[in-house]
């Protein structure tokens, strides 16, 4: 089995006067877990419907390792797309269902497949339609898995799934990969369940293409800005939004970008960030720069009179304990006045 690529070029999906996709163009790495975000109706599921084949774009071309996708049964078979369904009509018992996907899929793999379900605790006996919205998600996540083609989509899979199916499914998909290499695209809105699982991410929004880089540069150089409207407005006005909310007079905004330093023009703003990011390493910094005090005064000066005799200038003579004590105060002073700053600073980050 191998990891399968995608690529799309200038893609556009028109559902009469409405565009559902607007000139996107992209290219997904094989071998990767690419990570699709989007609010409800940002153009997700008809991205994906599109890679999968399942309808033709009004324009631009869609490719699967470099073969157009669209009514080619090769690359066709090569694609999963699992999506949430409605299986209210469906009488069939789940374990036919399963073995009837494994006919379709070259690389499905039974044996997975009945790993999946003991894990998931899937009744595979009773018709779908009587199962549980969880054990339906359930049951497409062990088709999707057990598939083992080269290119896999979950269109919000989960959907249903309480929170343990749910990190049994994450655990599933990083196991896989690492024993099964292939190209995963997950589509969610639980951004902070799944983001460990993401190589890359792609975000769109009514239709355009936001963003798409790899997880680690998103990590980087994207951050939270949240405080009072007109405060966030202002200290991000020049910055890419990526996603914006607002309760009352407080405002979050998520940005991306390089946070260059002359941005950060309110001293309250940038004692924020240093208190916000890196409180517990100043606050072991101030613990160590105390130990360091102490520790030099018994090394330099000698008992007895303490004098410093390693000055290029006339030795000073001082108590060590009295030194000792206006270091410590130093530092408490310090501490003090960045939590005073922190309070009063207007947003935070």
């Amino acid at each position: 089995m191998m990891a399968a690529s995608v690529q799309l070029n200038d893609v556009t999906l028109k559902f009469k006067k409405f565009e559902a996709l607007k000139d996107v163009s992209l290219t997904l790495e094989a071998g990767k877990i690419h990570g699709l975000i989007g609010r409800n109706g940002a153009g997700k599921t008809s991205l994906l419907s599109l890679i999968a084949a399942f309808r033709e774009p009004t324009s631009g071309g869609i490719f699967v390792d470099g073969s157009p996708v669209f009514e080619n049964p090769e690359k066709m078979e090569q694609v999963a797309f699992v999506y949430d369904k409605d299986y209210k009509e469906e009488t069939e018992k789940a374990k036919k269902l399963i073995a009837l996907a494994s006919h379709y899929r070259p690389h499905f793999d039974m044996d997975y497949a009945e790993q999946l379900i003991k894990r998931f605790k899937l009744p595979v006996n009773k018709p779908v339609n009587k199962l549980s919205k969880g054990m339906q998600s359930a049951m497409n996540v062990v088709m999707g898995l057990a598939s083992r083609a080269p290119l896999t989509i979950f269109d919000e899979a989960y959907l249903g799934m309480d929170a343990p199916a749910r990190e049994i499914f994450y655990k599933e998909i990083l196991k896989d990969q690492e024993e099964h290499p292939r190209t995963f695209i997950l589509s969610t809105h639980l951004v902070s369940e799944m983001d460990y699982l993401f190589d890359h991410v792609v975000i769109i929004d009514q239709g355009q293409l936001v963003l798409n880089e790899p997880y680690e540069t998103l990590e980087a150089r994207g951050a939270s800005v949240t405080g009072a409207a007109s405060d966030v407005e202002a200290f991000t006005a020049d910055m890419k939004h990526l996603n914006e909310q607002q309760l009352g007079g407080t405002k979050s905004v998520m940005v991306y970008g390089e946070l260059l330093f002359v941005q950060v023009l309110h001293i309250g703003w940038l004692i924020s960030i240093v208190y916000y990011r890196f409180r517990w390493i100043a606050g072991f910094g101030f613990i160590a720069l105390t130990f360091i005090v102490f520790g030099l005064n018994d090394y330099l000066w000698k008992p007895g009179n303490y004098t410093l005799d390693w000055l290029p200038y006339e030795p000073l003579e001082a108590d060590f304990w009295l030194t000792a004590l206006g270091s410590a105060a130093m530092i408490l002073v310090l501490f003090l006045a960045m939590r005073i700053l922190t309070k009063r600073a207007p947003i935070k980050m």
